[in-house]
């Protein structure tokens, strides 16, 4: 039994389909594409050859229930096989199912999403080959399907639990994909291969978002018509979801043509695409580097050029600037945690932008985040300097202020972190009662002190940090150094050896993060108030 496929003319409708209490000797059952609502259950299978699915499950699908079956291998066959084209078959439910006999594999597909694989039994089975990928979610169909996935497509909210009999002897490897951070995928299997991708696909439509179609001129959006099969306009947006449409609005205005996205994921990036001609493989990259700020919006305008030009904005990751400005058009006046580069606590806010730009807190324990991963292999360096100044006038204080502290720590959370924080690699600046001033790490001196001179308000400072990756987190150091640009004096460069384990762990892993952040400059009547930050430099 099958229903056909995008490579048939013909393909059967099978949505809401109910197949209980069925043999199936010695053959399968395909469900179509782009059919929906399924429920198997109480079925026998019994699979004899490694050239039949027991269990077929064709590209665009969504909502499979698999329950209280029997999977009897006579001899080693496939059980369950899913496909998959760019768009991910999701939502698929394989519970409470027997498996019996030598197996050839138990499931195999591409990068599904919403998938329960669950409180299944495999005591009564065994691979026959513990070396093969058994339970495969990295599996592509056929070649031909790789020439439309230029990029690794990850799984996403997998669970694969509480299944009884499997063990790391009598059967093969669960093999999956998956985003780097992401938590959606538990899986609880005895020999796991897993591999991480490290930059989310370019995607213009998901299965879990709504999407609308809204005629520009009038403002009115297409939708389905109650009680027929045909499609019209209505006013405003459908409150049920019947109505299709777009992320983004497209408007003429003279020679340009202006897109504007308006429910964007927040504190993303984007990239305008364009073709001439629909039936064109590729697409022409306009303009990259498109930022959608904190509340999900952004535009971009682009000249029109032919008389007749398609548009795609798609997703895409943070550019790297090595240099930080805040000047515009990156940046504008107002809050610095809407801008998608930065996690911040309230108190950033960027200034002067149309001039020369910088950001400034008047708070205390404010931090400033780079929300960009930093992920490095031993021998690898990153580098952040800081040119920055305080605000206020300054007076010799009456005991130790502790003003202002930069590194990497192992969270991207825009918050502050205590002077003392083993799992942060940084360093601070520390004024004394007798003028002098220094950095610090966990209250230790790096480098020297500088007793010649003054920390004066309004004083350009230069803050340089570099951590070089070791082979382990005791072998990765790092150097700070900070100079007075107005009086030239220097601490010279100073050394850290070894950082804590979870940032190893992190800048191994899914990432550390570069930031900085105010501590309480106008401490003991110093009379400094307030961190300036000009710019900020980023290498790696």
């Amino acid at each position: 039994m099958d229903a056909g496929n995008s490579e048939y003319p013909v393909v059967w409708d099978q949505s809401n389909l109910w197949l209980e209490g069925c043999l199936l000797d010695g053959t399968g059952f395909g469900l179509g594409s782009k059919c929906s609502n399924v429920t198997v259950t109480n079925c026998h299978f019994k699979g004899y050859r490694m050239d039949v699915d027991m269990l077929h499950i064709e590209e665009f699908g969504y909502n499979f229930v698999i329950v209280d079956n029997t999977f009897e291998h006579v001899s080693p066959a496939r059980s369950i096989y899913i496909d998959r084209e760019l768009q991910p078959n999701h939502s698929i439910r394989i519970e409470d199912n027997t498996w019996f006999g030598e197996y050839g594999w138990i499931i195999s597909c591409y990068s599904p999403e919403g998938v329960i694989f669950r409180n299944n039994d495999f005591s009564g089975a065994w691979a026959s080959d513990t070396n093969f990928a058994t339970i495969d979610f990295t599996y592509l169909h056929t070649s031909s399907e790789a020439a439309y996935l230029p990029y690794d497509l990850p799984c996403a909210d997998i669970i694969f639990t509480n299944n009884t009999g499997l063990t790391a002897a009598k059967d093969g490897y669960l093999v999956y994909q998956s985003l780097y951070g992401d938590t959606s995928i538990q899986i609880d299997y005895p020999k796991i291969q897993h591999r991480v991708v490290l930059e989310q696909p370019r995607a213009v439509f998901s299965p879990y978002r709504q999407y609308r179609i809204k005629n520009r001129q009038s403002g009115e959006y297409i939708a389905a018509i109650d009680g027929t099969d045909e499609l019209g306009l209505i006013s405003g947006a459908a409150s049920d979801g019947s109505d299709l449409g777009l992320p983004a609005d497209l408007m003429v205005s003279g020679s340009e043509v202006v897109l504007k996205v308006t429910n964007a994921p927040a504190k993303s990036w984007f990239a305008l695409l364009s073709k001439t001609n629909l039936h064109d493989a590729v697409w022409t990259t306009n303009r990259t580097d498109l930022p959608i700020g904190g509340l999900g919006v952004g535009s971009v305008t682009n000249s029109i050029t032919q008389p007749q030009e398609f548009y795609m904005l798609v997703e895409t990751e943070a550019p790297p600037v090595p240099v930080i400005a805040f000047t515009a058009p990156d940046y504008t006046n107002g809050l610095l945690n809407l801008h998608p580069r930065w996690n911040t606590e309230t108190g950033w806010m960027v200034g002067d932008a149309e001039g020369s730009g910088h950001i400034l807190t008047e708070g205390n324990s404010e931090a400033a985040l780079l929300n960009e991963p930093v992920v490095l292999t031993p021998g690898r360096q990153y580098r952040l300097s800081i040119n920055l100044q305080f605000g206020g006038f300054y007076s010799t204080p009456s005991n130790w202020v502790y003003a202002f502290l930069g590194g990497l720590k192992p969270d991207n959370t825009g918050a502050s972190v205590g002077t003392a924080e083993a799992s942060a690699a940084d360093a601070n600046i520390q004024i004394s009662a007798t003028d002098s001033y220094r950095l610090l790490n966990n209250y230790s001196q790096i480098g020297s002190k500088i007793e010649n001179g003054v920390l004066n308000a309004g004083d350009v400072l230069q803050f340089d940090y570099e951590l070089t990756m070791g082979l382990n987190a005791d072998g990765t150091f790092y150097t700070v150094r900070l100079q007075n640009l107005t009086d030239g004096t220097d601490t010279g460069l100073g050394t850290v050896n070894g950082v804590d384990q979870a940032l190893y762990s992190a800048l191994s892993g899914s990432g550390a993060y570069g930031f900085f952040q105010s501590i309480n400059p106008g401490n003991n009547g110093s009379g400094l108030s307030g961190v300036q930050v000009n710019s900020v430099t980023v290498e790696y």
